[in-house]
């Protein structure tokens, strides 16, 4: 069973104070060191008092085509599907949303149906907590543009670097927060880890944006899963050891240090094939994890 968001961070709070001294500044991780904080965060997920969470769902809410070469550094021209998702951790009563989605107005490149957008604008006044992977637009617009603001920003959880982040240097303008309105979001700051609901921890992921960051779940079944974000946006950058083109990753403003050491790091989990990793974009990588019923199609809204 999912508690209200404030149970949630109150209970998460007192364990992160002894959570929050990472082993070595983010760029400077080795795989072996990520390996360490992913053990600890699998402590921390059985550090909040409740059920696990029991499934993993996705939506999908717009697609494009694309040359590999646009995606991963070096790729070749073959053309390959991607998708603009979110992610639902359902609890027996209740789920934590994991990024927002947009609307049509934000990038008029991205047509999204509308009955998907009211969907998620759905799951995310149900939910017991909102989060996201980064700042950037596809993932934090519908936590920022909203008829039911008000009700969907004070469940939201955003990092002091995201929030930075939107404050100051939106990817683009039209997601950019004044002070007044940020102040209605809850706010963490925190290196490297924060638990914030049973089975549910935050990892500190720098690079991709400041603020980046994995989401780690272990479902009631002993599953475990890292919801990645953007560090790639097609599996083939793990499973080549690549990152996006640099001029594109320019562009972004990416840590490109950061992410090679991130991106080194989820190749050796890969590897090991103990834990899902769960991309936001790469299309044909989630339906293989549907077919592996480690994710779900389609968000479940039933309240129990």
């Amino acid at each position: 069973m999912v508690r209200s968001p404030l149970v949630c961070l109150l209970a998460a709070g007192a364990l992160a104070l002894s959570l929050t001294s990472a082993p070595a500044p983010a760029a400077e991780r080795s795989p072996a060191q990520w390996d360490a904080i992913l053990e600890r965060a699998r402590a921390a997920a059985r550090a909040i008092p409740g059920d696990p969470p029991e499934s993993i769902h996705y939506m999908t809410f717009a697609s494009s085509t694309d040359p590999l070469s646009t995606l991963v550094g070096g790729g070749s021209d073959k053309k390959v599907d991607s998708v603009y998702t979110v992610f639902q951790i359902r609890y027996r009563r209740g789920w934590i949303m994991v990024d927002a989605g947009m609307d049509s107005e934000v990038d008029p490149n991205v047509p999204i149906p509308l009955d998907r957008y009211q969907q998620i604008q759905r799951a995310l006044l149900g939910a017991n907590l909102n989060l996201v992977t980064h700042e950037h637009h596809d993932h934090a617009a519908g936590v920022i543009r909203s008829a039911s603001l008000p009700q969907i920003a004070a469940k939201t959880l955003l990092t002091k670097a995201q929030l930075t982040t939107l404050l100051e240097r939106p990817n683009l303008p039209i997601i950019k927060l004044s002070p007044e309105a940020a102040a209605a979001y809850l706010t963490i700051d925190y290196d490297p880890l924060y638990p914030v609901a049973p089975g549910v921890v935050l990892m500190a992921a720098p690079g991709h944006s400041p603020g980046s960051q994995v989401t780690y779940v272990r479902l009631a079944s002993g599953k475990e899963a890292l919801m990645i974000g953007d560090i790639v946006w097609n599996m083939a950058g793990v499973t080549e050891l690549k990152q996006k083109p640099e001029a594109i990753s320019k562009d972004l403003g990416e840590d490109r240090e950061q992410l090679k050491g991130q991106i080194e790091w989820l190749n050796t989990v890969l590897n090991r094939k103990d834990i899902a990793l769960i991309p936001c974009h790469d299309k044909e990588w989630l339906l293989g994890l549907e077919r592996a019923k480690i994710l779900r199609a389609g968000l479940d809204l039933k309240v129990q």
